[in-house]
């Protein structure tokens, strides 16, 4: 029965469907529940674009409206991608607040596939609905502005840019930290460039997670009348000194760091649980044991000084065990922080907790390498003990500045000091510049460097 009622889906057949519904009252709820299909029939409607008996089966079974595929796509999902304005509107009507923010496996809204697949007429409908859910980001952190780019969706483009309005995100970044402008300058699109540049707001010297600006995508994959445009518009390349630069490229970093760690969200919260039980384990049973019974220097059995259960690297000594125990505590509470942001997804959310999530984990990485020294120096003999500690100090030392340099490298000073030795080298060997050699190139039509 559940055949012919896929079967009057394809052919749009609500005279089936009503003969079906005498036979079986509830063979839509069955559907719902323990269909063995991967597709509801409103899914196989909206595909074909059989409003008819789409309003049909949500007079009699509202909820098809939020059921979902294989691949995690509402009906409107797929009536998005057919320009169908009509079924658009019968389902947004059926439930607006849920449909809307629907996202499917790869992250999309029904107005990312609408505007993937350039349905103009589809989007004016979805924005009036629905305005925020084209700010929704993909899995892969791309905008619904990125995909418009890189599906080569120009009038989609134009449509969301001015129902949006919103510079902020007009300038935000994909993945690897590209904006729209670097996506259109690497796909050669020069109406898109065009338009960006002459009616947007668009930062035209935004670097990517690489550093890079459009004009040095330009270098590598584009030709002269790109060049020319964005040299008109005021556009430089990234080897010139940093002053003369706009300074995001930190924050392109940081975002870029962090879709990093989210991506290994798995990974990091295993780490974390690894360190906090490394942490907890070490302060119960701390370096060198602890007593098994109470007794005083002489063997002899006391109540007041070295109990049972308490440590002997304490008594022995008390200075490295204060440390010890500060550097395990930190490094246990910065481990379960972690921890605790991963599980409420606040940094994905707020630059406080972005930036508490980044020295969280340098912090548990830090203690409980400093944690490891300290029991190194409390089990090392007598005899050796000045030259493993001196050893462990130093190797702890140059382990903390290394992971400094690569704190300053993701917040942007490393690129910047590349930058000032780029640019003195090239000062060294004349006063010819990549940009001067480029505009050369461009003023020929050639574009070459």
């Amino acid at each position: 029965m559940e055949r012919r009622l896929y079967d009057a889906a394809r052919k749009g057949s609500v005279k089936s469907l009503l003969d079906l519904l005498k036979e079986d009252p509830i063979i839509l709820d069955r559907i719902s529940t323990l269909g063995i299909y991967s597709e509801t029939p409103l899914h196989i409607a909206a595909t074909l674009g059989n409003v008819d008996f789409a309003k049909e089966l949500l007079r009699r079974k509202p909820t098809l409206v939020s059921e979902v595929d294989l691949h995690k796509s509402t009906p409107l999902h797929l009536a998005s991608a057919t320009n169908n304005v009509e079924f658009v509107r019968l389902l947004l009507n059926a439930s607006p607040g849920i449909v809307c923010r629907a996202q499917d496996a790869y992250g999309r809204c029904p107005v990312h596939v609408a505007a993937i697949k350039g349905r103009v007429d589809v989007l004016k409908e979805l924005m009036r609905v629905d305005h925020g859910a084209a700010l929704v980001r993909t899995d892969q952190d791309d905008s619904i502005l990125h995909l418009c780019v890189k599906f080569n969706q120009f009038e989609a483009l134009k449509l969301l840019m001015e129902k949006i309005g919103d510079a902020a995100f007009f300038n935000c970044g994909d993945y690897d930290g590209n904006t729209i402008l670097h996506l259109s300058v690497l796909n050669q699109q020069t109406e898109v460039i065009n338009y960006l540049l002459q009616n947007t707001t668009i930062d035209i010297n935004a670097k990517n997670a690489k550093g890079e600006t459009a004009m040095d995508i330009l270098y590598k994959d584009a030709g002269g009348i790109i060049g020319r445009t964005l040299h008109n518009a005021g556009a430089i390349t990234s080897n010139l000194p940093p002053s003369s630069l706009p300074q995001n490229n930190g924050g392109i970093r940081k975002n870029s760091v962090l879709k990093y760690l989210q991506d290994k969200q798995e990974a990091v919260m295993i780490a974390a649980s690894l360190i906090a039980a490394a942490a907890f384990q070490a302060a119960v049973n701390p370096p060198g044991g602890i007593y098994q019974e109470t007794y005083d220097d002489l063997g002899k059995e006391v109540t007041t000084k070295r109990k049972a259960g308490t440590s002997i690297m304490a008594y022995s000594d008390s200075r490295l065990y204060t440390a010890f125990i500060v550097e395990n505590t930190v490094g246990f509470l910065a481990a379960l922080s972690v921890f605790l942001l991963l599980l409420t997804g606040l940094p994905q959310k707020y630059k406080f907790f972005k930036g508490l999530f980044m020295v969280s984990i340098w912090m548990a990485i830090v203690a409980i390498a400093a944690s490891y020294v300290s029991s190194v120096i409390t089990l090392a003999p007598p005899l050796e003990k000045d030259k493993i500690v001196a050893f462990s100090y130093a190797v702890l030392v140059i382990a903390v500045l290394l992971w400094i340099l690569i704190i300053l490298w993701y917040a942007g000073l490393g690129p910047r000091i590349v930058g000032i030795i780029q640019q003195r080298r090239a000062s060294k060997n004349g006063p010819m510049t990549r940009t001067g050699s480029l505009l050369g190139g461009a003023a020929g039509g050639t574009g070459s460097v």
